[in-house]
């Protein structure tokens, strides 16, 4: 070697490899009604049960909330308050966001960083979704997957321009898989235009 030596980068962790709250979920779940309630938060893992939360949110109408997180971290107990934020919509109701107590920012969904030893936003946390690391078919497989996935959930009763749609989505997928496919086979080395 000429003395210097390639590093490679360290992986950043991924978002869907921890644990994470995300207020859509609290949502749907009836935490973000009324006057606030109480519920718990479970993750699994191969079927089996491998942590829990106790969420309580307090709300105050659609003019403020606090999310009151308590969870045991190496066998300490933890409470963590969280700021919530509603936000008018256009046609009427709110939509709370959660303020990240590292950095202030107002984001939709929480993880649990090892690093703060507390919920924080996924940027404060140094994480990466999986997505952001994918390759070409990956990207292009899980597209597909999804249209496949819609086709299945279709009823019997879906009006026929939306199933000719989702198959139109279907072909292309294929199609564009093999364009990448064509394009990394056929790809020559690009030649320098530079003199040395």
């Amino acid at each position: 070697m000429d003395g210097f030596e390639r590093r490679r980068k360290a992986r950043r962790p991924h978002v869907e490899a921890n644990l994470r709250l995300t207020l859509p979920a609290l949502k749907a779940a009836g935490l973000l009604a009324g006057m606030g309630s109480k519920g718990v938060v479970e993750w699994s893992a191969r079927a089996r049960i491998v942590g829990d939360l106790s969420v309580e949110t307090v709300l105050d109408g659609d003019l403020s909330g606090c999310l009151i997180l308590t969870y045991a971290v190496n066998c300490a107990p933890r409470q963590q308050d969280i700021k919530l934020e509603p936000v008018p919509q256009q046609f009427g109701g709110v939509r709370w966001w959660a303020i990240c107590p590292v950095s202030g920012a107002r984001v939709g969904t929480l993880v649990f960083s090892q690093k703060h030893m507390s919920f924080v936003s996924v940027r404060a946390a140094g994480m990466a979704y999986s997505s952001q690391s994918e390759g070409v078919f990956k990207r292009i497989e899980r597209r597909r997957r999804k249209v496949e996935r819609r086709i299945e959930g279709l009823s019997k009763y879906a009006r026929s321009p939306t199933r000719r749609l989702l198959q139109l989505e279907h072909r292309r997928t294929h199609y564009l898989w093999a364009k990448a496919y064509l394009a990394s086979e056929n790809a020559e080395p690009v030649k320098s235009t530079l003199a040395i």
